[in-house]
């Protein structure tokens, strides 16, 4: 008998866990599963990517009472007559200022800790519910769903995003019967943070349809790819955590010393405005272009010529999985997670988090095509690591 199973996440936006959520879905065995998927916003880049076969449950309307923003909330709660609920985020919102923590995501989960009994609950009964991201589909999955087993994702590493009690998020994580994350570096950052739960803490890599990805990679795109110099391709929010402003500098130096070159960026975020600011200050407008989100860039990763991530730090890069899968040259910065990945002169270029280190090791890569081919000969079969993969995401959604 199939079991059901039910996955909660926040949107199907154009981030690395929303990707490899569909990832998963698109390669979830159909004859062990009957697959839910709850999101708080049916929204996102990623939702056309969906299986027609799973469940889509209605949106969690309630997310708008989830926004740290008090003067929306005010609004909104006023406008409703729910003046029970605003002073309940009132007292959420004192809470952090007291502790002296005021990070976004601890105000978030003191709003969640106000407001979860009015919060809708999931009356389904399912086998196994999985929260696809750290954060509120964790607490909802805890809070609001009845399933036999319960599982949390942590996305990131948790070493960069230490800016909650961690007794207060102890208080949910030992709730869960299993706590993934994705790399082994990642895994160890969250063990040392919560020893008292370090056997429920695992290690699930990212999965990535190959075949989708091979397939995709052929369709029409990359128009605006122009081909009459080597194309360098990063993808990834433009926010603090992807290092662009570096991406920049390197550019500079590369285009003082006459390289020929375009550096082409896939992604939108808070800092588009400040980063092409900084792309005019160094006059690199033909140089270093920005082209927002696209639904499909494996037809972009198909034409670059290298796949440069200049990240402070990172989980583990879908971004960088689907390069290997489509076997381009990759360059990458030392973050503390990058050799679960890149082994460096084998699988990719490691250089140090700085402009300097990044346009030297560029320089090197475009101007040796053996380098290049060294590295894409380096690279594993990501079927056979696929298949591997896969089976481990069934011996832990099972409990063995």
């Amino acid at each position: 008998m199939k079991k059901k199973l039910l996955f909660v996440g926040v949107s199907l936006g154009g981030g690395g866990a929303e990707k490899a959520l569909v990832n998963l879905l698109n390669l979830i065995d159909r004859s062990r599963y009957d697959i839910s998927l709850q999101l708080f916003g049916n929204d996102g880049i990623n939702l056309e990517y969906l299986p027609d076969d799973v469940k889509l449950l209605p949106e969690l309307r309630s997310k708008q009472w989830l926004m740290t923003d008090v003067k929306t909330f005010t609004k909104r709660a006023l406008k409703a007559g729910r003046l029970g609920l605003l002073a309940k985020k009132m007292g959420a919102t004192l809470k952090p200022r007291l502790k002296g923590c005021a990070s976004a995501r601890y105000k978030t989960l003191c709003t969640w800790k106000a407001i979860r009994k009015d919060f809708p609950k999931d009356e389904e009964h399912y086998d196994i519910a999985i929260a696809y991201l750290q954060g509120t589909p964790i607490y909802y999955i805890l809070d609001c769903v009845k399933a036999d087993r319960k599982i949390g994702w942590m996305h990131i590493d948790y070493s960069k995003i230490d800016d909650v009690p961690r007794q207060e998020l102890l208080e949910y994580y030992e709730k869960l019967d299993a706590f993934v994350s994705m790399s082994q570096r990642c895994v160890e950052e969250l063990q040392d943070a919560f020893p008292s739960i370090r056997e429920k803490i695992c290690l699930l890599h990212n999965l990535n349809a190959v075949n989708l990805i091979e397939s995709l990679s052929e369709k029409a795109g990359a128009e605006d790819m122009q081909r009459d110099v080597p194309a360098i391709l990063s993808i990834g929010r433009l926010c603090h955590q992807k290092g662009y402003e570096y991406a920049i500098d390197a550019a500079a130096l590369l285009a003082k010393e006459g390289i020929p070159f375009r550096w082409y960026v896939l992604g939108i975020g808070e800092l588009e405005q400040p980063l092409k600011e900084q792309v005019a200050r160094h006059g690199l407008q033909d140089r270093f272009v920005f082209l927002g989100l696209r639904s499909n860039p494996y037809p972009y990763i198909k034409n670059a010529a290298i796949i440069a991530q200049t990240s402070r730090y990172e989980g583990k890069s879908v971004a960088l999985d689907e390069a290997k899968i489509l076997k381009k040259p990759i360059l990458v910065t030392n973050y503390n997670s990058v050799g679960d990945q890149i082994q460096h002169g084998k699988t990719g270029y490691i250089v140090q988090i700085d402009a300097d280190d990044i346009a030297r090791g560029l320089k090197e890569l475009l101007s040796s095509p053996e380098l290049c081919q060294q590295l894409v000969d380096g690279l594993d079969d990501a079927r056979q690591e696929q298949l591997y993969w896969l089976e481990k995401h069934y011996e832990v959604f099972e409990g063995k």
